[in-house]
């Protein structure tokens, strides 16, 4: 009964996963990378109880989770400081020209390695829209697999 409830969990999350993932989209949007994260992390975790129930090792598909976690992580850390700086930068009180200037200097820094880290969602979004699309479809086939049982026996 356990292994059933941790497959429907990983299958809702996955669908989860995909639909944040479709829901990002291309271009560059802060909050939605962020469901992606927070959508990738649940997942995750859900696998990590399956290993740790059935004395699995660390999978392919935990790594690409962890990873994709990370760096997702990561660029929403440099949004937030981001976001911060420009209402330090707006706020200078009595503007100060050099202080500005070099907060914008930070925030151009920040831009980059955010588009960078998006680059990187982008080039391995595929890869992780393939890997929820079949773990939310395994979940869909167990249960099947699970339901025809019952009937037979």
């Amino acid at each position: 009964a356990w292994r059933w409830a941790v497959d429907a969990r990983i299958a809702r999350r996955s669908a989860a996963l995909a639909s944040a993932i479709t829901g990002a989209g291309a271009l560059y949007l802060p909050e939605r990378l962020h469901e992606v994260r927070k959508s990738a992390k649940k997942l995750r975790y859900a696998l990590e109880m399956l290993a740790d129930l059935t004395g699995a090792k660390t999978t392919p598909d935990l790594r690409q989770l962890r990873k994709t976690q990370d760096y997702l992580g990561r660029l929403h850390d440099l949004q937030v400081l981001m976001d911060r700086v420009r209402q330090v930068q707006a706020s200078l009180t009595p503007p100060d020209l050099t202080a500005w200037r070099e907060l914008d200097v930070l925030v151009t820094s920040l831009e980059d390695d955010c588009r960078r880290l998006h680059g990187r969602y982008m080039r391995e979004r595929d890869a992780l829209a393939a890997l929820a699309s079949r773990l939310s479809g395994r979940g869909a086939q167990l249960a099947a697999r699970r339901a025809t049982a019952r009937r037979v026996s």
